[in-house]
C-alpha cells in the first residue's frame, strides 16, 4: 500500500500519444501546450524486444539535456514540429508549424509521401483521364534522389551529417538508414537503380524475413550483365556475372552484410552500408 505522504508525491500525467512502430520501441508523449506547441516526452520507453520500460533514448542516466525532470523531458515548439511532423499525416488543417489535436492526421498515410488528394480524387470524381489523377511523388516522378531526400525527411538524408563524421562504424548512425546506403558501394555502382522501395515495399510493414531482402541482393549479384573489351569498347558475346559473394554466394548476404546494430537501450537498428564490417581502428 502507498502511504498519504507517498501518494502526495505521485504526478499524474495524460499520455496523449504512443510514437513508435511498435517493433522495436514506444515512447510516450504529453501536449503540455499549444501555443506554442511543448510536449513531455516521458523519462520511460518501452523496448519491445526486451520486453521492459527503460530509459528514453537521449535521456541517458547521468546525461543532463536541458529541461530533462525526473518526469522526462520537456521539448519545445520547433523539436515538438519536428517530432509529429515525422510520425503525422498532417499537424493542423491551417499550418505546418501549427499542431492541433483536433485537425491533426496521426500516423503516416498516403497524403504524407503524395501530397495532398483532395484534387486527385475530385478528379477521379468526374471521370478525368490518367494525367489529371497523377499526384505529388507518384511512381512516374520519382528518381532515386528524389526518393532519398523524401525518406530522408525523416530517416535522415546524408546532408545532414558533415563528411567527416560518415562513418560506418559508429553505431548512432545505424538507425539512419539513408545515410549508411548512399554511402555504400552497392548504391554508388547501381547506376541509379537501387533505391528505398528496391527492397521495402512503401505500403507495408518492412519484413522480418531475411530471405526477402537476400532474393534482391542476389537479383544484382548473380545477374549476368554482356562486358566490353579492347580499344573500340566492342561488347563481348559471352556473358559474365557480377561480383559474387565467395563465402556465402546463395544466401546469408543480410546477416553479413547488413548486421544488426546496437544503437543503444535495446534497440537493433540494420546496418545499411552494405559492405564487410571491420573494426574500427584501435578496437
Amino acid at each position: 500500500m502507498i502511504s498519504p505522504q507517498e501518494a502526495r508525491k505521485i504526478e499524474r500525467f495524460v499520455v496523449d500519444y504512443a510514437l513508435g512502430s511498435g517493433h522495436h520501441a514506444t515512447t510516450f508523449v504529453t501536449v503540455l501546450d499549444l501555443d506554442p506547441p511543448k510536449i513531455l516526452e516521458h523519462r520511460l520507453t518501452y523496448y519491445t524486444r526486451e520486453g521492459t520500460l527503460e530509459v528514453t533514448p537521449g535521456q541517458a542516466v547521468g546525461k543532463e539535456m536541458p529541461g530533462t525532470t525526473p518526469a522526462g523531458r520537456e521539448v519545445r515548439a520547433r523539436e515538438t514540429l519536428k517530432c509529429f511532423g515525422c510520425h503525422a499525416t498532417q499537424l493542423s488543417a491551417h499550418s505546418v508549424v501549427e499542431l492541433d489535436p483536433l485537425l491533426m492526421i496521426p500516423s503516416v498515410t498516403c497524403e504524407r509521401c503524395h501530397g495532398p488528394g483532395r484534387a486527385h480524387v475530385e478528379a477521379a470524381r468526374r471521370g478525368a483521364g490518367a494525367e489529371d489523377l497523377s499526384m505529388p511523388m507518384g511512381l512516374e516522378g520519382w528518381t532515386v534522389q528524389s526518393q532519398l531526400e523524401l525518406c530522408g525527411g525523416c530517416h535522415r538524408h546524408p546532408s545532414r551529417v558533415p563528411p567527416e563524421q560518415l562513418n560506418a562504424n559508429d553505431p548512432a548512425l545505424a538507425r539512419f538508414q539513408p545515410i549508411g546506403l548512399s554511402q555504400s558501394r552497392c548504391f554508388k555502382e547501381s547506376e541509379g537503380r537501387l533505391s528505398c522501395v528496391s527492397c521495402h515495399d512503401p505500403h507495408a510493414r518492412s519484413s522480418s524475413d531475411p530471405a526477402i531482402y537476400e532474393r534482391v541482393c542476389l537479383s544484382c549479384h548473380e545477374m549476368p550483365r554482356k562486358v566490353t573489351t579492347g580499344e573500340t569498347g566492342h561488347e563481348m558475346s559471352h556473358l559474365a556475372a557480377t561480383s559474387v559473394c565467395p563465402v556465402s554466394p546463395t544466401r546469408g548476404c543480410v546477416a553479413c552484410h547488413m548486421p544488426g546494430v546496437d544503437s543503444g537501450q535495446y534497440v537493433l537498428f540494420t546496418d545499411h552500408w552494405i559492405g564487410v564490417r571491420r573494426p574500427a581502428p584501435g578496437m
